[in-house]
């Protein structure tokens, strides 16, 4: 990084840009300073074509292009199955359906973000980033809910106070201690 200058307006650089190296297939690479920042970088988990035995077994005489496109088709025909199945139980499961992938998709990049910035040592990183999502999720999905199920959650002594207190909850309270952690 310290071969990176700032271009000063009026400055003529006349120093040549290295020529990018290419790969086997032509594509241009460009080359990274090593630094130990990367080599930490180099630990984040790499997706694998890993299957199950039965589809070992079943699919074993096919050339792997072709096992690639039956394997491809399996799995599309049961997410499109699944999905039906949810807008069949109705419009709870669908919200319930949103929020699982929403919580999963934001695991998995937290876990990148811990992973990358782990050598800045930033403390409290992944509580603030949960305690975000749930204030946000609480703040956006709240009004809604309360629309809609306010009459059944406030016959649980549970969730009565946050029917009731919804607004001061979501607009003050959440957002304020989310303002004192990150301040701590």
């Amino acid at each position: 990084m310290s071969e990176i200058r700032k271009r000063v307006p009026g400055e003529q650089n006349n120093v040549p840009e290295p020529e990018p190296t290419t790969t086997e297939t032509g594509e241009e690479e460009d080359e990274l300073p090593a630094s130990p920042d990367l080599k930490e970088m180099s630990a984040l988990p790499q997706g694998s074509d890993k299957t199950t035995e039965v589809l070992d077994t079943a699919l074993k005489d096919l050339t792997p292009r072709w096992r690639n496109w039956v394997i491809r088709g399996i799995f599309s025909w049961l997410m499109i199955l699944g999905f039906c199945l949810v807008l069949y139980f109705g419009p709870l499961a669908l919200v319930l359906l949103i929020m699982i992938i929403q919580i999963k998709c934001f695991h998995e990049i937290i876990t990148i973000g811990y992973t990358v910035y782990k050598s800045y040592e930033l403390p409290w990183f992944r509580t603030l980033s949960w305690y975000f999502l749930f204030a946000s999720n609480y703040f956006f999905y709240g009004e809604s809910m309360m629309d809609t199920f306010g009459l059944l959650l406030r016959r649980t002594e549970f969730a009565a106070p946050f029917v009731t207190y919804h607004r001061s909850l979501r607009s003050r309270c959440m957002w304020l201690a989310l303002w004192g952690l990150s301040s701590a």
